[in-house]
C-alpha cells in the first residue's frame, strides 16, 4: 500500500533500490520518457522495479500495474484530467 499521493499523474514507477543520477537522466530527461520496464542506455534497474502506473485507463477507479508484478490501484476522491 502506497498511501495518499496528491497532484496531477502521467505515471508513476516504484522501486526498491536508490536510482543514480544516469538512470534517473535517462529515464526522464533525454527529451522523452522510456519505460521503466526495459533496461536502456544507462538505465539498468528494470529488474528493481515494483510497479508501474501509465494511467492509460482514463475513466474509473483502478488503474493497472504495468510492470510484471501485478500490483494495481484503487484511486478515491479523484477525476480523470488530460495533461
Amino acid at each position: 500500500r502506497f498511501g495518499t499521493i496528491n497532484g496531477l499523474y502521467k505515471m508513476i514507477a516504484v522501486w526498491d533500490k536508490v536510482l543514480t543520477v544516469e538512470e534517473i537522466w535517462d529515464l526522464y530527461n533525454n527529451g522523452a520518457a522510456i519505460d521503466p520496464s526495459s533496461n536502456q542506455g544507462n538505465y539498468a534497474s528494470s529488474g528493481d522495479l515494483i510497479a508501474y502506473y501509465k494511467f492509460a485507463e482514463g475513466s474509473g477507479t483502478s488503474v493497472a500495474d504495468d510492470s510484471s508484478n501485478n500490483f494495481p490501484i484503487t484511486l478515491s476522491g479523484m477525476s480523470w484530467v488530460s495533461i
